[in-house]
This record gives structure tokens, C-alpha cells and sequence, in this order.
């Protein structure tokens, strides 16, 4: 099972990639907390707002904002807590 380690972030993405990311879907949640599993590896820009991800057994946590980029590995298993409105630009590999 992959870990909250195991996501990649980036809080200082390349224009090139900034652009890239968005050509891609957005997806919005207001503020809230839910449990998720990636079936797939996903690629994400926040666009707005804060979410921190968290583990299943609360050990580990990962915090992300307007401007950062992340990708969440395939099998990951976690906890979004969403605590400013989120909008985010995303794809899969």
C-alpha cells in the first residue's frame, strides 16, 4: 500500500507546467472531509484554497494551497480534509 510519503509535491511548479495543467478538468469541493482511494495515479494543480491529506491512521499528513502541484500514486488510500475551498486542475497517468 502506498504512503502519504509517497506523493510528490511540488510548491513551486515550472511555468511550463502550470500550463500545461490547464488544458486539464477541474474539479471543486467546498470545505469538508472524506476518505479516498486512487485506483490510478493523479496529477493535480491547486488552483484555489487548502486541503491536507491525511492517512488512514492519522500518522501522516501532507498540506497543499493555491499554486502547488502534486501526484497521488496509485494505491494510495487517505483522508482529503478540505479546509478552504478547494479548486484544483487534475489528470491521470
Amino acid at each position: 500500500m502506498k504512503k502519504i510519503s509517497d506523493i510528490k509535491t511540488n510548491n513551486n511548479p515550472s511555468e511550463e507546467l502550470k500550463a500545461e495543467c490547464e488544458g486539464w478538468p477541474v474539479w471543486q469541493s467546498p470545505a469538508r472531509e472524506f476518505d479516498w482511494f486512487y485506483t490510478e495515479t493523479e496529477m493535480a494543480l491547486i488552483i484555489e484554497g487548502e486541503v491536507e491529506i491525511i492517512s488512514l491512521d492519522g500518522k501522516e499528513s501532507v498540506k497543499l494551497e493555491a499554486g502547488d502541484y502534486a501526484e497521488f500514486p496509485e494505491g494510495l488510500e487517505c483522508r482529503w480534509n478540505v479546509t478552504k475551498d478547494l479548486k484544483k486542475h487534475y489528470n491521470f497517468k
